[in-house]
């Protein structure tokens, strides 16, 4: 899935982009490996790379600033997709 979602946004984009997607791995993650991983990846999004990082972990998650989530579809509902910025 992260590499099919990176081929698709470089093959899309309008200027070369340094991009890709970093699926999980990290629910088994002490909280100061969780912070070496946070601060590596703030770090590579300041020197221009974007990254997609796709997780559930909570820590993660209220560390990154512009965030895409995605909510499975349900009997009720459809695929709920939000997006703060």
């Amino acid at each position: 899935l992260a590499l099919a979602l990176s081929s698709q946004i470089s093959r899309r984009a309008s200027r070369a982009l340094e991009f890709f997607f970093l699926d999980e791995g990290f629910g088994t993650l002490d909280d100061d490996l969780i912070d070496a991983v946070t601060t590596s990846l703030e770090k590579l999004q300041r020197s221009n790379l974007t990254v997609g990082l796709i997780t559930h972990v909570a820590e993660l998650k209220n560390r990154i600033t512009s965030i895409v989530e995605v909510t499975g579809a349900t009997a009720l509902h459809g695929t709920i997709i939000s997006d703060n910025g």
